[in-house]
């Protein structure tokens, strides 16, 4: 193998990386103009994260008319944690000119403003505006005509989420706190709920963990939850703002953290693919739903397709079928005591319906180390299946149950295997991409 093949061996080719060296926490997403900004945790310094290298990260940059296509810009000045962006619509915060618009970034009780499209950034002359508030997530929420900002206290031991409000973006109120619910990284925003006109706020953390209720402007109030959104290697989630203004739909991506990349190649870690959430009432109750963007269509080559079939114990269904990338969708009956298994590159998507439980796990005779509840209603199973060179994302039941995972199989395992264990499972369909590279690196 070549010194520059081992380097970019399990390059992605349609979920984000950095050019070189280590990324985490997708940050400051916002979309205008046609453009979606992708701001990230980046360390200028080393393939390892700055905690243990005693730097501070920057915020690196890379925009996309697409989602899946992505351009490096320049890494911004903005030298900081986690935090979030938004557009101020005709200049409402007077940080620009007349009524242009103005692009603002959070971070760590500071902010900075860009009257060019993102693409530099000066800092506020009032920072630091607010102090011990990190990851600052901020938003307009017009009903109560204010800014809102939802912050995680830090340094500390109190794991608390305080919500602030500001009419000018300079000077904050305190407006209430969410006690020992979350840890890093908040979010507060409302979803539709499909098929009515109604609408409810998500509440959540860092690591997905979220509530469903309402927002008043001063304090939010669950309705239900906690409830998860990912059981596997997702972390720092962020939607990008002002989307639903603007396309009428919600896009979220978090870093796909757990799992450290071999050490030849130039670059460390992943995000996973930008899905749409939707707010849906299932027979448990109403539930955030993911699904990969429509934009990912885009890539696929040609499927291959099976109807009305069955997957036999110790019979290979997909035999012959091998590939890297992939995106498979399914539709199955799986009864007890059944249970359905798709391997993926010596990775195993199997669910077992006497569990109501779905793994991913790299052997099916070793307990996996992920496990999400599922509990199928109609008995009826339904995957949606992206695989990347060095990922698996698994979206069950129209995406409201996900398992990310960080894979590196060996570089000959190409196969992909459907079977069955205790009795054959009817599918009504299977569908298989294979994936052609976004642009970019």
């Amino acid at each position: 193998m070549s010194d520059k093949s081992s380097r970019e061996t399990y390059r992605p080719r349609f979920h984000f990386t950095a050019p070189v060296n280590w990324i985490n926490d997708p940050n400051g997403l916002i979309y205008y103009d046609g453009e979606y900004h992708l701001f990230y945790q980046w360390n200028p310094e080393a393939r390892e994260a700055c905690w243990n290298t005693g730097g501070k990260p920057y915020w690196g940059h890379a925009v996309s008319r697409d989602l899946v296509s992505w351009e490096h810009l320049p890494v911004t000045p903005i030298q900081s944690g986690s935090g979030s962006g938004m557009v101020d619509i005709g200049n409402r915060a007077g940080f620009g000119q007349g009524k242009e618009d103005v692009l603002l970034a959070f971070y760590g009780g500071c902010l900075s403003f860009s009257t060019d499209r993102g693409r530099t950034w000066s800092p506020y002359q009032g920072n630091p505006f607010l102090t011990g508030a990190a990851d600052p997530y901020v938003f307009r929420h017009e009903a109560s005509n204010a800014w809102i900002m939802v912050t995680f206290i830090y340094p500390g031991a109190r794991p608390d989420f305080c919500i602030h409000r500001s009419e000018d973006l300079r000077s904050w109120t305190l407006a209430s706190i969410r006690k020992g619910e979350f840890h890093e990284c908040p979010g507060l925003f409302e979803l539709p709920v499909e098929g009515t006109d109604e609408t409810r706020w998500v509440l959540h953390g860092a690591n997905g963990e979220h509530y469903i209720g309402r927002f008043d402007g001063w304090d939010f109030t669950p309705e239900s939850g906690k409830h998860r959104m990912d059981w596997g290697h997702f972390y720092a989630s962020q939607i990008w703002s002002n989307t639903r203004q603007e396309t009428g739909r919600t896009v979220q991506i978090a870093w796909m953290h757990g799992a450290n990349f071999p050490e030849a190649t130039v670059f460390n870690q992943q995000l996973t693919f930008p899905c749409e959430l939707t707010l849906r009432r299932l027979p448990d109750g109403l539930r955030v739903c993911r699904k990969p963007v429509r934009e990912i269509e885009a890539l696929h080559e040609p499927p291959r397709q099976w109807n009305d079939v069955a997957a036999e114990p110790n019979q290979d269904l997909l035999s012959g079928v091998e590939g890297d990338c992939f995106d498979i969708s399914l539709v199955a009956h799986v009864q007890e005591p059944t249970e359905l298994l798709l391997t993926i590159r010596g990775i195993i998507v199997r669910y077992v319906p006497a569990q109501r439980a779905l793994y991913l796990g790299e052997q099916v005779t070793h307990h996996p180390d992920m496990v999400a509840p599922l509990t199928l209603p109609d008995d009826r199973l339904r995957l949606r299946v992206l695989v990347d060179r060095a990922s698996v994302e698994v979206f069950a039941d129209h995406g409201q149950v996900a398992l990310t995972r960080n894979i590196f199989p060996p570089r000959d395992d190409h196969k992909l295997a459907l079977t069955a264990i205790g009795g054959p499972v009817r599918l009504d369909s299977i569908t298989i991409h294979g994936m052609h590279s976004a642009k970019g690196p």
